[in-house]
């Protein structure tokens, strides 16, 4: 039994100094390439003459192409901070780039605590919740007044870009909790179907909104709402799963372990 476990923690390790970096250089490219797509964007829509819904059906479908998790705010990020407070590009990359710190230490603290009480949805529900909280507050910053509508737009975007982040992580956590392990396979392919199928469909609409409105507050005000969808999903998956046959059993032996 022992040289079994020893067996299998010397996989795990092989497996994960093997599979991580090549995950980790994969997600950088990414990242990369999607900021080089916003900031591109501010002066790129304008030599081309192109407005919110044909950006916003471009990025539909570079996300659907390259299969990448990216949202509307996030493509748009950069105008709409610009806009907001009347930064130049690069005070709003610089401010941009800050807000990852915070994003990189709420994640762990937060998977970690999510691991350590066992409470996948609860922390996906309050994440969940904040990001809805956060494309609101963007939404009214546009109607602060001047002297705290950049304080409100920042702090707003701040806690939308990390909530909405944190997110990710705890969703097949969630999911595993919830589904049957001989169901899991096909609930997961689901998931990643949908979501890109997301990822098309929220830039385009993102953009259309934008160009008929010639803002981007009736978008985060439509997010805000949005957003409670999944927050009630999260909540009935919650009570699945804890309702769902043998699980406490093995939350109990994860624990003595």
């Amino acid at each position: 039994m022992a040289e079994g476990k020893t067996l299998e923690r010397r996989v795990v390790a092989k497996l994960t100094w093997r599979i991580l970096p090549l995950i980790f250089l994969s997600y950088l490219v990414a990242v990369l390439d999607r900021a080089n797509v916003s900031y591109a964007s501010v002066q790129m829509n304008a030599s081309l003459g192109f407005s919110a819904a044909v950006y916003g059906l471009g990025v539909g479908l570079f996300c659907a192409l390259v299969f990448m998790c990216g949202n509307a705010v996030t493509y748009s990020a950069p105008k709409l901070l610009m806009q907001a407070t009347g930064w130049s590009l690069g005070s709003v990359g610089f401010f941009a780039a800050l807000t990852n710190i915070p994003t990189v230490i709420v994640m762990l603290a937060v998977c970690w605590h999510s691991d350590l009480r066992r409470a996948p949805h609860l922390h996906m529900g309050a994440m969940t919740a904040l990001s809805a909280l956060g494309a609101l507050g963007m939404a009214l910053a546009f109607k602060s007044p001047p002297g705290t509508a950049i304080v409100a737009m920042l702090a707003a975007h701040c806690l939308f870009n990390t909530a909405s982040t944190v997110v990710g992580p705890l969703t097949m956590p969630a999911a595993s909790a919830t589904l049957h392990p001989a169901s899991r396979a096909v609930a997961f392919a689901a998931i990643n179907t949908i979501s890109q199928v997301g990822n098309f469909l929220g830039p385009v609409l993102w953009g259309y909104a934008a160009t008929r409105t010639g803002s981007f507050q009736f978008g985060l005000n439509a997010i805000a709402f949005i957003l409670l969808v999944p927050l009630g999903l999260i909540l009935v998956m919650r009570q699945r799963g804890e309702r769902r046959p043998g699980r406490n059993g093995q939350l109990a032996s994860i624990r003595s372990a």
